[in-house]
């Protein structure tokens, strides 16, 4: 059984997600530091979908991403949709991650 609440809206995840980062010590600032960038680039993940982002917070409060961002992915674990092209996400789609649009 998840932890992790069903959301209604963006800004209830946001909520939670800053609650659940400061019990574990960190924040969105402390977390951008440590993977050297915005505060604003790990916080944007909450409305837009990121996989390295959503990784990153979902490890920081100990929870699966795909639980934590639940909207964005299938009962099996694959994206719904397609995320911003970076090498990690380009990486995730050859490993499986994303549905490819044939087979969505």
């Amino acid at each position: 059984m998840s932890m992790i609440p069903n959301f209604r809206d963006t800004n209830e995840r946001r909520i939670w997600v800053k609650a659940q980062l400061a019990l574990n010590g960190t924040s969105f600032a402390k977390l951008a530091r440590a993977n050297g960038c915005t505060p604003k680039a790990v916080s944007s993940v909450l409305e837009t979908p990121s996989l390295r982002m959503e990784q990153i917070i979902a490890n920081a409060i100990r929870v699966p991403h795909q639980e934590l961002f639940s909207d964005r992915y299938f009962a099996d674990g694959t994206r719904k949709y397609r995320v911003r092209a970076t090498q990690e996400n380009t990486e995730a789609e050859l490993d499986g991650n994303v549905k490819s649009d044939e087979a969505a």
